[in-house]
């Protein structure tokens, strides 16, 4: 269960997921594209181990991933650093590359995220299999069996966006 919940934070700083990118439908709306932009504390993590729903992780929002409008994106969290580059595939999904990180197991791997955005909720969610499992992580210790599949979501919830100080006093609409 140990070397799992590794498995899971990892993926949760890295993006960890190799999934078949298909052609996008429809590019995503640019209101869609913009809603992601921003900081975001991490809440709880959810993952299901070969359809078995696990009892939900709260992390006390202990990370926060920021999205950036230039398509790059960082998250901070316990002992954990990571960084890259990520693209919309279509109004649902993104793509995440993982260009510097703590964790040295998936530099340079591009993965797929699905996205649903609330109001001010953040759900992103990846699955693996164990053939993916294998070629990002170590191996695994003696009589220790990776899961054939892994479904993670992780839910954060909007920070407050920080004031501009290059922004006029009083605000938008004040003259």
């Amino acid at each position: 269960m140990k070397l799992l919940r590794h498995y899971a934070l990892a993926a949760l700083l890295c993006g960890a997921v190799l999934l078949p990118a298909a052609a996008p439908a429809q590019p995503p709306a640019p209101d869609v594209t913009q809603a992601l932009v921003g900081k975001w504390r991490h809440q709880t993590m959810l993952r299901t181990v070969d359809g078995k729903a696990q009892p939900p992780q709260p992390s006390g929002g202990a990370g926060v991933v920021e999205f950036r409008g230039d398509g790059t994106w960082s998250m901070q969290g316990p002992d954990m650093v990571s960084s890259g580059t990520y693209r919309w595939l279509d109004a649902k999904r993104i793509e995440q590359t993982l260009e510097q990180s703590t964790s040295k197991h998936e530099l340079g791997v591009a993965s797929i995220r699905y996205v649903k955005i609330q109001g001010d909720h953040l759900s992103l969610t990846r699955v693996q299999d164990r053939r993916e499992m294998d070629k990002l992580m170590p191996p695994p210790g003696p009589n220790v069996r990776r899961p054939d599949q892994l479904i993670v979501t992780n839910v954060f919830t909007r920070l407050p966006a920080e004031p501009n100080p290059s922004a006029p006093a009083g605000g938008a609409g004040h003259r």
